[in-house]
């Protein structure tokens, strides 16, 4: 291809004065004289015209004549210098393809998640790497090979800046596999990694990651039946993950119109195992519906909306729902937090804020609406914004001090706060702000064996008042 300046000359020198006002009469048929005018002068293209955009590199993988390859890694490994400053857009048309490594700067885009679809397996799945995206296509995993874990999509090693975008993943077809198959595995390692539109539909598991950064936007995992002895988990944490999901559907139920079933063993949308061992993780929930129904539950299996067994997480503004078939509801929750710590590490909590369910037993609090603060406060304490709703005080040991924050931009805001202890200590409650308190600067809360053990307050435009 000829440099743009060499182009942009060849093309001026056809017209002439065409730069200034296009092919004149005289210069297109001469003088009469049989001599031709010469072409106005043009001003020169600068040698270093900068060359085209990284943006225009680009393959096309398919088997149309204009294709340039059949297989989309040989499509990848064409680029010898592609990097995220000379990034590569290897573009599908629509068809089947097999699963390949991607490389830092490479998106391949498929023609739609309806029409380009590539089939991965135990030992062949699709690899991510750093500063790569895979977008637009269907990616289906299918079989019962391989050992104790697989899935469709994996990394190529610590994966920074990577992105999923419009994808529809399948894993089915993998009855008798020796443990579980998940659409997306980052079983180990650091990774940063967001996924916009994505839609699962998997007989086993959804998601697995590790330590890192993950941010879920519009996020679909459907758990549907179809296979035997492998757990049914939409979402898997652990390591010191700091994840985020906005918006989606997570655990059984219908896939778009589709009524998918009730899988059997167990049945979690999101789950911290016990394995864990890292403190800082941090899992948030925002807006999704979660649900977990098991089609043969028999008393021994695991099947809530949300369990923490050994990490922390939050919902906020979600719907949830635990059932178990005709079983009944007995033993089923819709989220577990761990009471007792562990073997390693430091229990499951889970917080919920304007969050629905049905049951929920062990650290779990907060509800719809409010936040509580776990286990009782034993020392003086000021409410913060992330502290609502039921407040346990515990005096036992030393007088405590329970501060209100300030009432303005909290219209509306509740407490219930409520002494635990017999001791003769004192808890006395006042607010930020010198706030009053019904018209008091201060109460005091008796013992739970006397009158006055409990104070309910609601937030006004400028006092607390007592209910």
């Amino acid at each position: 291809m000829k440099p743009r300046r060499d182009v942009l000359k060849a093309g001026l020198a056809l017209c002439g004065a065409a730069v200034v006002g296009g092919c004149s009469s005289a210069s297109a048929q001469g003088d009469g004289s049989g001599a031709t005018a010469p072409p106005a002068p043009i001003a020169d293209v600068p040698a270093d015209d900068p060359p085209a955009s990284p943006a225009a590199r680009q393959s096309l993988v398919g088997t149309s004549a204009s294709a340039e390859f059949t297989d989309v890694q040989s499509a990848i490994d064409a680029w010898p210098d592609v990097s995220p400053e000379l990034p590569v857009v290897v573009r599908l048309e629509p068809g089947e393809f097999s699963p390949f490594t991607l490389r830092p700067g490479v998106t391949v885009l498929g023609a739609g998640r309806a029409v380009s679809t590539v089939d991965t397996s135990a030992g062949s799945p699709i690899r991510i790497s750093a500063d790569s995206s895979l977008q637009s296509l269907r990616v289906r995993y299918r079989g019962s090979d391989g050992g104790a874990q697989a899935a469709a999509i994996e990394r190529t090693g610590p994966v920074t800046e990577a992105v999923l975008q419009d994808l529809e993943i399948d894993v089915t077809q993998i009855s008798g596999a020796a443990g579980p198959r998940y659409a997306i595995g980052f079983y180990v390692g650091t990774h940063n990694l967001t996924l916009y539109d994505v839609k699962i539909r998997t007989e086993s598991c959804g998601i697995y990651v590790s330590s890192g950064n993950y941010r879920f936007h519009g996020v679909d995992c459907y758990l549907a039946p179809g296979s035997t002895g492998v757990p049914h988990i939409g979402l898997e944490v652990v390591g010191g993950s700091r994840l985020d999901w906005y918006g989606g559907r997570l655990g059984t139920g219908y896939y778009y119109d589709q009524n998918l079933g009730d899988p059997g063993q167990d049945v979690i949308g999101a789950l911290i195992p016990e394995s864990n061992t890292q403190s800082n993780l941090r899992v948030q929930l925002r807006g999704l519906d979660i649900y977990a129904r098991s089609a043969d539950y028999t008393g021994v299996e695991r099947v809530n909306a949300v369990r923490a067994e050994n990490g922390w997480m939050r919902l906020e503004a979600c719907r949830c729902q635990t059932e178990a078939g005709d079983a009944g509801p007995t033993g089923i929750f819709t989220w577990y937090g761990t009471d007792a710590q562990p073997s390693l590490g430091w229990g499951g909590k889970i917080e919920l804020i304007g969050s629905r369910g049905n049951k929920g037993p062990g650290d779990v609090f907060g509800g719809d609406g409010e936040l509580g603060v776990t286990g009782p406060v034993i020392d003086s304490l000021t409410l913060d914004e992330d502290q609502t709703g039921l407040i346990l005080i515990d005096a036992s040991s030393r007088d405590v001090a329970i501060t209100l924050p300030w009432t303005r931009f909290k219209a509306g805001r509740r407490y219930t706060l409520k002494r635990v202890d017999e001791s003769p200590n004192v808890v006395r409650v006042s607010s930020t702000a010198n706030t009053p308190i019904d018209g008091m600067s201060e109460r005091l809360l008796s013992p739970p064996s006397a009158e006055g053990s409990v104070l309910r307050v609601v937030a006004g435009r400028d006092q607390w008042h007592l209910l």
